[in-house]
């Protein structure tokens, strides 16, 4: 079974609204299926959602891994049955075609690492990011996992022992933050503001928002200033120039 996250807008934005399969995003022209022609043209290829690697081009066949949002896998040349077989961390299976695109930029494999948390309790790890979604294991309480910045339905994208799944926030002490920080929701900025690196005007600007700015907010004490997180960085803002948006 395939992941729902697909990426758009900013991939947080878009995650953050819905969570369909593959034909609500094939109906709103985010990806388009991989053709067998283009699979053998790039040489290599880019997972659209996190979804099973195959031991055999159809759906029936036993699940070797699970490649995660982004991965580059190379593609072998050999394609049937709507899947096409790649190999991924010298793994050999095949992956279906309406979640790969040609991976002609090159990138990561994952999407960027937020920082390790602890399960609050013992907890299962899906293949998606729902509970209809299949369990692939149950990590244990107090168990520390990797963050990545892929969020759905309530759902984090995490790592365990090398493994790739999903598991619900509210069994993350941090709440997915991957440092402690707990995650409220999204905001934006009201005027052009200056990210700081600490909550006082006392301390360096890291950078000079512009208005409207997409930020991450987060709970703690900071007096008038916000704690935000931008760009994969955590600052502060001052509140007066904050608005939240969910």
């Amino acid at each position: 079974m395939s992941s729902v996250s697909n990426g758009a807008m900013t991939r947080r934005a878009f995650l953050r609204t819905i969570a369909g399969g593959s034909a609500a995003v094939a109906a709103l022209g985010l990806v388009a299926p991989l053709s067998h022609q283009a699979a053998l043209a790039s040489g290599n290829l880019r997972t659209t959602a996190a979804l099973n690697l195959r031991s055999g081009a159809d759906m029936t066949a036993g699940v070797i891994l699970v490649l995660p949002y982004n991965a580059v896998v190379a593609a072998t040349g050999a394609a049937q049955n709507g899947f096409t077989q790649v190999s991924y961390n010298g793994k050999t299976g095949w992956a279906k075609n309406e979640f790969l695109i040609a991976a002609n930029d090159g990138g990561a494999d994952t999407p960027p690492y937020r920082g390790t948390d602890k399960t609050t309790a013992a907890v299962n790890m899906r293949e998606g990011a729902g509970t209809g979604y299949g369990v692939l294991r149950v990590i244990p309480a107090g168990a520390s996992v990797k963050v990545y910045d892929e969020y759905a339905n309530y759902f984090w994208l995490i790592s365990y022992q090398g493994q790739y799944g999903w598991v619900h926030r509210d069994y993350l002490a941090g709440d997915g933050s991957g440092n402690g920080q707990v995650y409220t929701g999204m905001g934006k900025t009201t005027a052009a503001v200056n990210f700081r690196s600490g909550a006082g005007t006392n301390f360096p600007v890291i950078q000079v928002l512009p208005s409207g700015t997409s930020i991450e907010l987060y709970a703690g004490p900071a007096g008038a200033f916000q704690l935000v997180r931008y760009a994969g960085k955590f600052g502060y803002i001052h509140s007066d120039y904050v608005a939240g948006t969910n």
